[in-house]
């Protein structure tokens, strides 16, 4: 394993003619050219016992095959006993490195352009293949369950789809099995989707018969964030009872100003999310139920 410390014994045995073992004959070990990055024998040279081996040891921390040879008394050509290939194995995944698709913006509801992509290491920075990384948070992920494992390169990748709520939003991978608990954040900013809808708000909720009070109305998307529109919106507000007929509520209009008026209509200017109307005063006949609202206020535009 490339963890430094892992290491493996290399050893050559060294005979006669007839097969007896010849000792006190001074091996070299070397690696090769490509091998030599992050790779440590534990001894360049040494000596055949009484039954005519030497052996050392090879450590690493870089993953991939290393190759070793061995000469008898001096790096030579025609000197060269044989030659050994080791593969040293990534460690346990101890890294979640984030490498792309942080701080984007988008629409709700809506894929950001770009991937979510981490890379995992191994404690000496080795690239680990088939480690389980599980993305979750705001919205939704693909695959949709958010665990991926890494390929090849170490990399895992999902597509974020945002939640439904405007704003900051956030997804954290983290990366499964790690002790303590190995996580890297990714957020972004949604944006509010197309006008889809108008909401009436109000102060309280009081029957509003003969009791002046002032109206908010919001242009929304469809998943009731504030939204705007690109040019100035003409809007009609309207009364009608919940309760008509039932304990004596009656329709009536709305007056502002001390005049009746159905629609009352406003203006919501271009780019903006809010247009108040002020004291509203509804001209029907209020159930007698005092703690139930039964007017119902309609917005209404052409979006």
């Amino acid at each position: 394993m490339a963890d430094g410390n892992d290491g493996s014994v290399l050893s050559v045995t060294l005979t006669d003619s007839v097969g007896n073992p010849v000792p006190d004959q001074p091996v070299v070990f070397a690696l090769d050219a490509q091998s030599q990055t992050n790779r440590v024998l534990s001894a360049n040279q040494a000596d055949t016992n009484a039954i005519g081996q030497a052996a050392v040891a090879l450590t690493s921390t870089q993953a991939g095959p290393a190759t070793v040879r061995a000469y008898l008394g001096t790096v030579d050509p025609d000197l060269e006993i044989g030659e050994v290939s080791i593969n040293f194995m990534a460690g346990s995944p101890t890294q979640l490195i984030l490498i792309s698709g942080d701080n984007q913006s988008g629409v709700v509801d809506e894929s950001l352009a770009q991937p979510l992509v981490v890379e995992v290491r191994d404690a000496t920075n080795n690239i680990v293949s088939d480690a389980t990384v599980r993305f979750s948070g705001d919205g939704q992920t693909t695959p949709s369950d958010g665990i991926v494992l890494t390929n090849g390169a170490g990399q895992a990748s999902v597509s974020w789809r945002l939640g439904t709520k405007a704003g900051a939003q956030t997804l954290t991978a983290t990366l499964e099995g790690a002790r303590p608990v190995v996580q890297q954040e990714f957020g972004a900013v949604s944006r509010a989707g197309p006008p889809a809808a108008l909401a009436v708000k109000l102060d309280d909720t009081r029957q509003l018969s003969t009791i002046p009070f002032d109206v908010v109305i919001e242009l929304q998307d469809q998943h009731n964030n504030p939204t705007t529109h690109s040019s100035p919106l003409s809007i009609g507000l309207t009364a009608a009872h919940q309760a008509l007929d039932e304990l004596g509520a009656t329709n009536g209009s709305l007056f502002i100003d001390g005049a009746p008026s159905q629609p009352i209509t406003a203006t919501l200017g271009a780019n903006t999310t809010q247009v108040s109307i002020l004291d509203v005063v509804f001209g029907g006949q209020s159930a007698i139920d005092s703690t139930t609202p039964d007017v119902q206020l309609i917005a209404s535009a052409d979006l």
